[in-house]
């Protein structure tokens, strides 16, 4: 509707004006409609096989004699059917900026051919996520994490290359990215030609195929592996399982371990190391990749800007990994009744909770002592590569003061996770639970220092000058400030979390698309709204 209504204003405006670049505007506008519209394929489509196989009715689908290829066809039709209706509404409204005459034929067949292929790519980005996972949670995390690698790595090599290295224009290995073609709608291929749209196009087709075939192939092995371990049927081990092995083993040796001296709750939650393991891994993939821009540009590649980026960038990814695996505990034992069956035995819910901090501030522990190493590796490689003035010096020292906080904030404050525990304890949904808590500093201070880069090189903050440094330390101060009041705050937290355990357990759980969600303005903090009307 909001798309037909701004057709009608623009063809209005048109005929007064007379003026092509309206149809340029209106062109613009429709494309964010159409992007827009395909915003809930996440929530539709990552789910539809990972709940099959989490139920294990997968299983009696394949037993009633469909195959592999039916189910997989069925699931892929179906969801792209249920996602193009909005996109339909917006495909007639297309020709009229054509018809304005502020788009070209090209640009128009173009647009047209765009948005349902980006559908495409998006559906299989979720079927295969949804294929490989057990649980809709974490097939969303992992389809946003195949779209960002396959949209993200031919830009970020461009973007390094031309901060780190000599400028270059728009290669032709840029359309591997299915993102850029999309940015060529935007620009009106300006600074590009259309071949390399159609490039794009190519790449992104050949990008939906390879997902949707690996799918389609996956489902079937990954049924028939998860049936032969129930029954304990063993195989020997491929190259692929013995290098994951062998991983593993140095990840468990970097892990806290379980000593047999733990009351049981706190063994019970001390046995489950996949979180730690998997901050651990963030942290060894971002070193990596850090390592591999420095063998690229070694002469451009350590500064003071990339060293705060990449500080950022480990903080985020296991803050994320820490969220994730609080909103999952209590969102998964709230759905399959743990917590009922622990309070059968006279379990309270003080000792839940506490278990559950006591564990999370043991397993990442080692992890919270790398990133302080690398921290201080950094702080102090980052005073080697330049002249410093003193008003420069006082600001670098309180960023990575900041910095260093943060990092042991991961670990030390006990009660930062509460709101995410209360809100999966609620909802049962592990998402929402994660998603919005507290990430909204992080990743402002984040486009803060890549903007300064793009604008005036990573290397040139901080600059030293008189506002700079007091802007830094009027910051400084407001964030001792909250961090002072947080204490409070938390520990008040754990105290209402506690006492609302069982009352909270008594209530059923809310549908996911539950209306009254969108009245929950602080999921974390505040109960659900269960006198909100539906």
């Amino acid at each position: 509707m909001w798309a037909v209504g701004v057709t009608m204003a623009f063809l209005l405006l048109a005929l007064l004006a007379q003026s092509r670049s309206n149809g340029e505007l209106l062109h613009t506008i429709l494309i964010i409609f159409g992007l827009y519209a395909l915003i809930p394929i996440p929530w539709l489509a990552a789910g539809v096989i990972a709940e099959e196989r989490s139920s294990g009715s997968l299983g009696i689908l394949f037993l009633s004699g469909l195959t592999a290829v039916d189910i997989f066809v069925g699931k892929v039709f179906g969801v792209i059917l249920i996602t193009l209706n909005d996109l339909l509404v917006i495909f007639p409204l297309l020709a009229v900026p054509f018809m304005m005459g502020g788009v070209s034929y090209e640009l128009f067949v173009a647009t047209v051919i765009c948005l349902p292929l980006m559908l495409v790519f998006l559906v299989s980005a979720a079927l295969l996520a949804s294929a490989l996972s057990k649980d809709e949670a974490a097939a969303t995390n992992l389809m946003w994490l195949l779209i960002a690698m396959i949209c993200g790595t031919a830009p970020a090599i461009w973007t390094g290359q031309r901060w780190f290295g000599s400028p270059v224009g728009e290669p032709l290995w840029l359309a591997s990215s299915p993102a850029y073609p999309v940015y060529l709608l935007f620009t009106k291929f300006s600074g590009a030609s259309v071949h390399a749209f159609w490039v794009g196009t190519l790449a992104t087709v050949v990008w939906s195929l390879v997902m949707l075939l690996t799918a389609g192939f996956s489902l079937r092995r990954l049924w028939q592996r998860g049936e032969n371990r129930a029954f304990g049927e063993c195989s020997f081990p491929s190259k692929a399982g013995r290098l994951r092995t062998v991983t593993d083993r140095v990840l468990n040796c970097l892990c806290a371990p379980c000593t047999g001296k733990e009351t049981p709750l706190l063994w019970l939650e001390l046995r489950n190391k996949r979180p730690a393991k998997l901050a651990l891994l963030v942290i060894l993939v971002v070193a990596g990749l850090w390592c591999i821009g420095w063998f690229v540009w070694p002469d451009k590649w350590p500064c003071v800007g990339n060293f705060y980026v990449t500080s950022t960038v480990l903080l985020i990814g296991v803050g994320t990994v820490q969220r994730y695996a609080t909103a999952r505990r209590f969102a998964v034992g709230r759905l399959e009744g743990e917590f009922e069956l622990l309070f059968s035995t006279n379990t309270t819910p003080q000792a839940i909770v506490a278990s559950h901090l006591e564990a999370r501030r043991r397993g990442y522990r080692r992890a919270v002592a790398i990133l302080l190493t690398l921290e201080c590796g950094m702080a102090i490689w980052g005073l080697c590569l330049r002249d410093w003035t003193p008003g420069a010096l006082v600001t670098y020292s309180i960023v990575w003061v900041a910095l260093g906080f943060w990092a042991w904030n991961l670990s030390g404050a006990r009660y930062g996770v509460i709101p995410v525990a209360w809100a999966a304890l609620i909802s049962g949904r592990t998402n929402l639970a994660a998603a919005g808590q507290g990430y909204f500093p992080m990743i402002f201070w984040l486009y803060y220092i890549l903007r300064h880069g793009v604008f005036s090189g990573l290397n040139s903050f901080p600059t030293g000058s008189t506002t700079e440094v007091v802007i830094t330390v009027f910051l400084g101060v407001i964030g001792c400030i909250i961090a002072i009041a947080t204490l409070g705050e938390g520990r008040s937290s754990y105290d209402r979390l506690v006492a609302n355990f069982k009352s909270i357990l008594s209530d059923p759980i809310p549908d996911p698309n539950d209306p009254r969600y969108a009245k929950w303005k602080k999921p974390g903090t505040e109960p659900f709204p269960w006198d909100a009307k539906v």
